[in-house]
């Protein structure tokens, strides 16, 4: 069993994009691009709080439950003039991220270092909230051995 919190700003992970052209010129070579570049500090900042927390662990193998639990940043417009949350301002988050996304992200990253692959993941448990206070964002992550 494993627990941490990953400290940040939840990125998505992006689809991929082949490039042929530049510039109007055919590329020898096409490159292979992610849309979202925010994915790899993300997925660097969950991988330095997996490793810290399996420190002397052997790399889980076996049936596992996953517990992820994404806190968001409240956009600066649900705040009104003094800093007091608006009345107007919705409870949950039912915007960008894409929840599947960010998970997607979030596994990958701790792939070699928490459990040798996610597909050993058998249960997984999501949920996305704002977080009640900026030094909060990130995710809950809970990974238990069945």
């Amino acid at each position: 069993m494993v627990s941490f919190f990953a400290a940040g700003r939840p990125a998505p992970k992006g689809s991929f994009r082949v490039v042929t052209q530049r510039r109007g010129r055919r590329l020898r070579h096409p490159q292979v691009l992610k849309d979202s570049p925010k994915t790899y500090t993300w997925e660097r900042v969950v991988a330095a709080q997996a490793q810290q927390a399996m420190r002397g662990q052997a790399v889980l193998d076996g049936p596992l439950v996953v517990t992820l639990a994404f806190a968001l940043p409240r956009p600066k417009s649900h705040f009104g003039k003094r800093g007091a949350l608006l009345k107007r301002a919705p409870a949950y988050p039912a915007v960008a991220p894409d929840l599947d996304k960010v998970t997607r992200a979030t596994l990958d990253a701790m792939e070699g270092l928490v459990f040798t692959n996610d597909s050993r993941v058998v249960d997984l448990f999501l949920s996305k909230r704002y977080a009640p206070n900026a030094e909060s964002t990130g995710c809950r992550i809970h990974v238990d051995a069945v």
